[in-house]
């Protein structure tokens, strides 16, 4: 089984994770990749953010879908 890990940030108001909408393959891959000015729309304060790379964090997937406090995108 392939473990994917949702690429994560804090929300600035409420300080609850939130989901970018991005996933990477293992954390060497994140490191790879370049991500500037991204924005997130958050339900928890119901305002959009824009994050970067340094204030995002990895949750392996298996275990952000055990939580209920995480928000997923509609795919």
């Amino acid at each position: 089984m392939v473990k994917v890990y949702n690429i994560m940030i804090r929300c600035p108001v409420t300080q609850k994770p939130l989901f970018t909408g991005f996933q990477t393959a293992s954390p060497e891959e994140f490191a790879r990749e370049i991500y500037k000015n991204v924005r997130v729309s958050c339900p928890h304060c119901k305002s959009e953010h824009r994050w970067r790379k340094d204030e995002a964090f990895l949750l392996p997937e298996e275990s952000a879908s055990e939580s209920s406090t995480l928000w997923r995108p509609n795919r």
